[in-house]
């Protein structure tokens, strides 16, 4: 399986997209940072984290705001995205840029209690391939925690995300619930439940963003 799924060219775009804000310094603004605090809140309130024995993965971290979040919780936490934009030190947490497939040999073979992504699945051009990738790694039992923006005909599409960003956001308007169900249901995870994680605001509209739970059985 093949993480980038690069339907329309965007990975490349996002990959180059995000470098570019790395650089500036503008994804460090203290709304990202409010919502990443947020979201890490919602993340544990939806999985029991341990200190003392989970392994987590942070996927499509960025600057690991989300990653320092909950790193206290955990044993151990990866941070991974195809931008360089990870601004991470080894003593915090350890943060990789990769493109991951579904192959037994990434990341060392690691396999995770749990694995989280926020706010970046409306970037992935096809969601149905990318949760079965996320699905691989994790170990039997693990739990998959996704959180994005829930898609509503309260709000027009196209007011949400600035112009340039039809080149870089394959689902401008979110996801409507039984979209996110149906992906975790290919994937073959169970138990799924999906719920409102974060009341927000965006581009001056009043969002919400959702949490969605899938768990990988235990064969």
């Amino acid at each position: 399986m093949d993480q980038n799924h690069d339907l329309g060219g965007f990975a490349s775009r996002n990959r180059d997209y995000f470098n570019r804000l790395a650089l500036e310094g503008s994804d460090n603004n203290p709304n990202a940072l409010e919502l990443a605090r947020r979201s890490a809140n919602a993340f544990r309130k939806a999985y029991n984290f341990d200190d003392g024995s989970t392994i987590a993965m942070d996927f499509a971290c960025g600057s690991g705001h989300v990653s320092r979040q909950l790193a206290p919780y955990t044993k151990s936490i990866i941070g991974v995205d195809i931008s360089q934009r990870m601004g991470v030190s080894p003593d915090e947490m350890r943060a990789v840029c990769a493109e991951l497939r579904g192959e037994d040999h990434e990341l060392g073979g690691a396999k995770f209690d749990v694995i989280v992504c926020a706010s970046a699945y409306h970037h992935f051009a096809d969601i149905d391939k990318m949760t079965q990738v996320l699905c691989f790694s994790l170990k039997p039992g693990g739990t998959l925690l996704v959180i994005d923006l829930l898609r509503t005909d309260a709000v027009d599409d196209s007011s949400i995300f600035p112009e340039h960003a039809g080149n870089i956001v394959a689902h401008k308007g979110g996801f409507k619930p039984e979209i996110i169900q149906s992906a975790f249901e290919h994937a073959g995870l169970d138990n799924i439940t999906l719920g409102v994680a974060v009341n927000a605001k965006k581009a001056g509209h009043n969002v919400q963003l959702f949490i969605a739970k899938g768990i990988k059985s235990d064969f």
